[in-house]
């Protein structure tokens, strides 16, 4: 039956009867899946080129999920802002060292302190 063939009024009251099944689109041969490719991009932090980086679009509900106090999330933020982009692409090596927080800052001695020890 033609895909824009209208149906008679006999053929109409078999399928509301139950006897007559609808007619079926043609069924496309199944395709084998195709291999694994790795996508390869830039993290926005070290500028590698890796594959599997995390990737980071939303503001408001963060996938990965990231806890409220976690660093990451202000470096995220620092990296859209510097970057111009929304969406923040990551490295593993990345993530564990943002996630750490910035580094201290060295303390001389010159530094005018609260207390003197």
């Amino acid at each position: 039956m033609p895909p824009n063939a209208t149906l008679t009024e006999a053929e109409t009251a078999a399928l509301f009867a139950g006897s007559l099944a609808p007619p079926r689109a043609p069924e496309r041969p199944a395709t084998p899946p195709r291999d694994y490719v790795a996508r390869y991009d830039r993290c926005s932090a070290c500028r590698d080129l890796t594959p599997a980086l995390f990737t980071f679009s939303g503001d408001t509900d963060w996938s990965p999920t990231i806890a409220l106090d976690d660093p990451l999330r202000d470096a995220v933020r620092s990296l859209r802002r510097s970057s111009g982009r929304r969406t923040i692409l990551l490295c593993s090596p990345c993530v564990d060292d943002l996630r750490r927080g910035p580094a201290p800052a060295p303390v001389s001695s010159d530094t005018a302190r609260l207390f003197e020890l």
